[in-house]
C-alpha cells in the first residue's frame, strides 16, 4: 500500500489493532507559530475530509529550535521515522540552511520507510501568486532523495485593517 493510499483509507476502527488504520507519523518543521497552526488545521481537515479514522501522530519542531543540539537529535528521529514530512514556511525567502542541510542529511539516511514531502507555502503580500524559494529548494531535495512531493501554496488573507493599509 502506497503512502497516499495508506492516508486515505479508513475502515472505521481506531489504533493499531489487526484490521485497523495504522497511524500516520507526521513531521512539522515550520517558519513561525502561525504557520505551524495553519498547517496542523490543514492536516486535521484533510483527514476529517477523507475519514480518516486513525488518528496522525505529528511531532512539530520550529525552524529555531533546531540549531540546538538536543532538538536537532530528536527531530532526526522524528524525520527518519516519519511518513510524511511537512515544511511550512514563508515561499518568497530561501530556507534557513539548517533546515535544508538537515533534511537532506535526515532523508538520505533513511531507505525502509515510505516518505513524502510536503511544502505548506505562504506567499507574500505583493508577490508573485506562486512563491519560488523555497519551493524550488523543497522540490529538489525530495527529487534528489527520492521522495514524493506535494505544495500546498497559499496567500495570507488580508485582515480588514490591512486592507485599508495596502488600498492606501
Amino acid at each position: 500500500m502506497n503512502l497516499a493510499d495508506q492516508f486515505s483509507s479508513s475502515n472505521g476502527h481506531e489504533g493499531n489493532a489487526a484490521g485497523a488504520d495504522a497511524d500516520v507519523q507526521v513531521v512539522l518543521l515550520y517558519e513561525n507559530a502561525l504557520l505551524g497552526e495553519k498547517a496542523k488545521s490543514l492536516m486535521h481537515g484533510m483527514q476529517t475530509s477523507l475519514g480518516r479514522s486513525a488518528p496522525l501522530r505529528m511531532d512539530t519542531w520550529q525552524f529555531d529550535s533546531l540549531h540546538a543540539t538536543w532538538f536537532g537529535l530528536h527531530a532526526r528521529r522524528s524525520v527518519a521515522n516519519a511518513q510524511m514530512i511537512i515544511v511550512a514556511a514563508n515561499g518568497n525567502r530561501t530556507l534557513p540552511d539548517e533546515v535544508t542541510a538537515g533534511l537532506k542529511r535526515w532523508l538520505q539516511k533513511n531507505g525502509t520507510t515510505e516518505q513524502a514531502l510536503v511544502a505548506f507555502l505562504e506567499a507574500d503580500h505583493g508577490q508573485a501568486k506562486e512563491p519560488n524559494r523555497a519551493y524550488s529548494q523543497l522540490e529538489t531535495l525530495a527529487r534528489q532523495s527520492g521522495l514524493d512531493f506535494f505544495a500546498h501554496i497559499s496567500r495570507p488573507e488580508i485582515s480588514r485593517a490591512n486592507a485599508v493599509q495596502v488600498l492606501n
